[in-house]
């Protein structure tokens, strides 16, 4: 038998519709041209903080001011999604119309938001809510946890991480000069006192430094925590325990940053621990700090150990994301307004993001988040209205396209060519317009 052989050569046309995102650049899809608004007859809105869930619905939180704390959620386009409590958004209150939501994290489809008081005088609490908008009942009272940590009388409750049993670890601070770290238990009803259980049950108290904007989770299901005292910094590491990490420093805490308020946190695939926040000088610039999984400052990293991001510019402690160790920091620049700087892994500025490493937005960015599309989500507000945009990360040709887009691939066969249309899918499928990873199915006739 004589076997023929055929040498398959594809040529694919991408239909009409594609385009080509650089870096920092809006997602003109996503909203109404890369931005989606949030404006509420009930009030003044401002959004602190962004999670995306399992499917790529965005959750922001905040408040109404004057009326109370506010959760709302997006679809992956851009759009409020009513399925959310009928409305896309729903207002909700412990201690009464100053509290405010700061940090959200969720666990499968279960939302937890931490929130406190205005003034800082009521209770911390955690609101959680089912995928539907409804308070979640298995969680405190009616959905609500409320509490307070050492009896004090100013607090805040300011950062939130979701464990994968259902714990929840929180921080913020308490009467100057003293911050906290505390973590519940998985049903809301109290702190876990197997937390620092020799000590103070469910809780840690930071002496000296008052201010908790972030924290990660570090390796061994350690907890890596960011505090300053507003002048100094320092990188605290607990055991799962809640005890002190010995193997971090010898002590638990970082080697002492003078001079810099770092107010945000993340770690990279090699345990080193990026820090990021504005300098103490009157005219702030925005450093970076990178510390070693040890403890020690990483004299590796950007100029001698620090990296200056941008100058005239502060920036906010939900507003850094890491994406494959280089990562992103959302700033306040005082002359130009709202920027995201894209920096190397190294701590270099990466001049192909944006104009010389900088994108400007709508609005300054209080907190940023990935989205598995390839691109990035920037949150925050102007005292009015709530802002969400979209934005490409980096020019590696991304290529958008309609959700009818098709690729059309021939082959040469015997009777001439087979054209096979198929589909263009996006890994994962979701409504923007940036493909950075695709797949193409559904060929027949070969």
């Amino acid at each position: 038998m004589v076997k023929k052989i055929f040498i398959v050569v594809f040529t694919v046309v991408f239909s009409a519709g594609a385009s080509v995102n650089p870096a920092g650049q809006l997602v003109t899809r996503f909203g109404v041209n890369g931005t989606a608004t949030l404006s509420l007859t009930e009030g003044n809105v401002q959004l602190n903080n962004v999670v995306v869930d399992s499917l790529q619905r965005i959750i922001v939180v905040g408040k109404v001011t004057g009326v109370g704390a506010l959760i709302a959620r997006f679809t992956a386009a851009g759009q409020i999604d009513t399925s959310f409590n009928g409305t896309g958004y729903r207002i909700f209150t412990y201690n009464g119309s100053n509290d405010t939501a700061t940090c959200v994290g969720v666990l499968g489809s279960t939302i937890y938001v931490g929130c406190y008081d205005g003034p800082t005088t009521g209770s911390l609490f955690i609101a959680s809510f089912d995928a539907n908008g409804s308070f979640n009942g298995a969680w405190g009272t009616n959905g609500i946890y409320a509490f307070n940590i050492a009896s004090a009388t100013q607090k805040r409750l300011t950062a939130l991480l979701v464990q994968t049993d259902g714990k929840i670890v929180i921080g913020g601070s308490l009467d100057s000069p003293n911050g906290y770290v505390a973590r519940t238990n998985t049903t809301g009803t109290g702190l876990d006192t197997t937390f620092n259980a020799s000590g103070t049950p469910g809780y840690q108290v930071l002496s000296g430094f008052f201010v908790v904007p972030s924290m990660i989770f570090l390796s061994n299901q350690k907890i890596g925590v960011t505090a300053n005292n507003q002048s100094n910094s320092v990188i605290y590491s607990f055991t799962s325990a809640g005890v002190p990490d010995t193997s971090f420093n010898s002590t638990g805490v970082s080697e002492e940053v003078v001079g810099v308020i770092l107010n945000s946190v993340l770690l990279q695939s090699t345990g080193y621990i990026v820090a990021v926040g504005p300098d103490t000088s009157g005219r702030p610039s925005v450093l970076g700090k990178r510390f070693t999984p040890t403890g020690q400052v990483d004299m590796t990293f950007g100029n001698a150990g620090t990296a200056t991001l941008i100058s005239n510019s502060t920036c906010y402690s939900a507003a850094m994301v890491s994406i494959n160790d280089n990562f992103f920091v959302g700033c306040l620049n005082f002359s130009i307004g709202g920027v995201v700087v894209a920096v190397s892994a190294n701590g270099s500025v990466d001049s192909s993001f944006g104009t010389a490493g900088v994108a400007r937005f709508l609005v300054t960015p209080y907190a940023l988040s990935a989205s598995s599309n390839g691109t990035m989500l920037s949150v925050g507000h102007n005292f009015t209205n709530g802002y969400i945009q979209q934005f490409t990360q980096y020019d590696t040709g991304q290529i958008g396209f309609t959700n009818t887009s098709t690729a059309i691939i021939s082959a040469p066969s015997s009777s001439g060519y087979v054209v096979g249309v198929a589909p263009v899918y996006k890994v994962p499928v979701t409504n923007t317009d940036v493909l950075p990873d695709y797949v193409i199915a559904g060929l027949t006739g070969f």
